[in-house]
């Protein structure tokens, strides 16, 4: 572990500028979606072992940094993903991708703040739901994982019928 605190702690800002390449205020920025009130830790962490992760999205970009640990529990509908990962308002999470992270990935790991009132999210965001960061798993341009670091074990998306239910 390179470092655990609150969001605010010094030793987590330089861990996650060294981490993710980011610059002081880029860090900052990032942590800002984690909430630390709860006593739950924000962690920088490198893993040991494969670790199975999930992304939710809509859209086009199937390619993101943003996941959330799964222990082979069912998937959270997507009003609820929405609602614990405060989604912002284009992520309808009607699609679900699952990852196997290889060993030596980097990972911010925490619970999701409160985005309800940012720019660019709604009421539905109120977080708490654990989320993992992984600034290395993807390039920019082009949109891209990078096998080194992670492999697509399968994409899920969510049948019409039950999108349908949802009160949006």
């Amino acid at each position: 572990m390179a470092a655990s605190g609150v969001v605010d702690d010094p030793a987590v800002i330089a861990a996650v500028m060294t981490a993710s390449g980011y610059d002081e205020q880029q860090a900052k920025g990032t942590l800002r979606s984690y909430g630390s009130s709860t006593g739950t830790p924000v962690q920088v962490i490198t893993l040991k072992y494969d670790a199975a992760i999930v992304r939710n999205w809509s859209g086009a970009s199937t390619v993101g940094r943003w996941f959330a640990p799964t222990d082979g529990e069912r998937l959270p509908s997507p009003e609820t993903a929405r609602r614990i990962y405060a989604l912002p308002a284009d992520n309808t999470a009607v699609n679900a991708t699952l990852h196997l992270l290889k060993p030596n990935a980097v990972l911010i790991t925490g619970l999701c703040s409160d985005m309800t009132t940012e720019p660019g999210y709604g009421p539905w965001a109120t977080g708490g739901g654990p989320q993992l960061f992984a600034p290395r798993v993807s390039t920019y341009p082009p949109p891209a994982y990078d096998p080194a670091v992670t492999m697509i074990l399968c994409v899920l998306r969510w049948q019409k019928a039950a999108l349908d239910d949802i009160d949006w």
